[in-house]
């Protein structure tokens, strides 16, 4: 008796291919593409994936889904056909598989940033285009990759340059950054990016300066560090600046071509600088003084001086101080942008004793409670006058009165505008004084209490 074999002969489909990705990977294979069609069935080692005349084995994930790795290849700059065989004879439709040349990086452009990101990396190499002037573009799936912290969108400069934005981190301070020209292959270059606690700008002291430039300003803020590369940028003009502590830095004014408000920032390391919208620095014109009035007073101090000149604004209060001898600040009153009123100091001791043996100090003027102006005057000090008599003791109300007045300083080194007041009257005496006794003829008045004034408006040089 014969027995006919019989064979189990399964019908099916033939597989379509309808999509791929990635579309391209690197020439030396190993490239994971996933393959979404139809009438993909799971027969084992028939289950396979043809690039061009290389096939490798499929991995079946359901009958609309399937995945291959990719071979190894020597062509580049032309498409490969990526066909699936269920039974290593039949292929489906063919789909251009595209192989490249793997990329490479050299360094990145700077290799450090904060760690709130937002750094514009550069990353320099080769092979970041690979189909320039070809119908494929893979731009849309070239991205970085900054180590645990994920991968972010990258713009292709060209072939050899490469810009990504760093990721914030506030956790790691070194990873590594890679390249991936099709989402899935990356370059394992371990090239390192730093991340830092980015400064804080909380304030600046002053906050003005004249446009000169030379202003010395404290920044203050938080994590500063002395980096060797701290700068800071008035507008467009930038200048090194100085590590004082984790909270402070010192940087120099540098000239302005013209007065008002510019954006002040700072960086530490390089050129990341701050934001220029934190805070403003004022230009101004340099003040000019023309003439002081009166130029001299008592030792007492606090005689009202007139400043006349030019260039005086108004930059809050606080600001604006006359300085006597370049240490000593008084208030003043602005009155007009040409005329400031302030009060000489006293250099009397507690004990009314002019120990120093002041006899004049040099007047300046601030208006950023740092830098004083170029031009000075001087005001001098002399020993107050004192009246010990005056004979007669009254004369009629017509005046014309011949009267002597005793006392002493009547004659100090610097004596100009020497007045005798009857009163509400003031008039200047007719005759030479000396230190002892002066003689004035009184201006006609009903009632008379006499005093006694010496202000200075020019020094005088002493007869030999």
């Amino acid at each position: 008796m014969c027995i006919r074999d019989r064979y189990q002969r399964r019908v099916h489909g033939d597989p379509e291919i309808i999509a791929i990705f990635p579309r391209y990977g690197r020439m030396n294979g190993d490239t994971v593409v996933d393959i979404w069609g139809k009438n993909f069935l799971n027969f084992d080692q028939y289950l396979r994936c043809g690039f061009g005349p290389k096939q490798v084995q499929g991995e079946f994930i359901n009958e609309g889904y399937i995945r291959c790795i990719s071979p190894p290849s020597d062509v580049t700059g032309a498409p490969m056909p990526l066909a699936v065989t269920l039974n290593n004879q039949q292929f489906s439709n063919p789909i251009d598989y595209w192989y490249y040349e793997h990329p490479s990086i050299f360094t990145l452009d700077p290799l450090r940033g904060p760690d709130t990101g937002g750094t514009h990396v550069l990353l320099k190499g080769n092979n970041f285009d690979p189909f320039v002037d070809m119908p494929i573009n893979n731009h849309n799936d070239t991205c970085c990759s900054f180590g645990p912290l994920g991968k972010v969108p990258a713009q292709v400069l060209n072939s050899t340059k490469v810009i990504c934005v760093s990721p914030p981190s506030y956790t790691l301070r070194e990873v590594d950054v890679e390249i991936t020209l099709n989402t899935k292959d990356f370059t394992t270059d371990g090239v390192k990016f730093n991340y830092y606690r980015p400064p804080f700008l909380y304030d600046i002291d002053p906050l003005m300066g004249p446009v000169a430039g030379g202003t010395e300003v404290h920044i203050h803020g938080s994590n500063f560090q002395d980096t060797g590369k701290i700068f800071c940028k008035f507008g467009d003009n930038t200048v090194p600046g100085k590590f004082v502590t984790v909270n402070e830095l010192l940087c120099k004014s540098p000239r302005a071509e013209k007065e008002g408000y510019v954006p002040f920032q700072i960086a530490v390391h390089g050129d990341d600088f701050t934001s220029p919208d934190l805070v403003k620095y004022l230009y101004y014109d340099a003040p000019v003084i023309y003439s002081i009035e009166p130029t001299c007073g008592p030792e007492r101090g606090y005689t009202q001086i007139t400043i006349h000149g030019d260039n005086f604004i108004d930059p809050g209060m606080g600001m604006v101080y006359c300085v006597f001898n370049g240490t000593i600040f008084m208030n003043t009153t602005i009155y007009e942008p040409d005329k400031i009123k302030c009060s000489s100091p006293p250099v009397l001791n507690a004990h009314g004793v002019n120990e120093n043996k002041v006899s004049f100090y040099d007047v300046r003027l601030t208006f950023n409670n740092k830098d004083l102006t170029d031009s000075v005057k001087r005001f001098h000090y002399y020993k107050e006058a004192t009246i010990t008599s005056v004979y007669p003791a009254g004369g009629p109300v017509s005046g014309g009165t011949v009267v002597n007045i005793t006392g002493k300083n009547f004659h100090p080194e610097c004596a100009c505008n020497v007045t005798v007041r009857f009163g509400s009257y003031q008039v200047a005496p007719v005759i030479n004084f000396t230190d002892l006794s002066l003689i004035h003829i009184s201006e006609p008045t009903r009632q008379a209490e006499i005093s006694y004034a010496v202000f200075c408006l020019k020094k005088k040089k002493k007869k030999k």
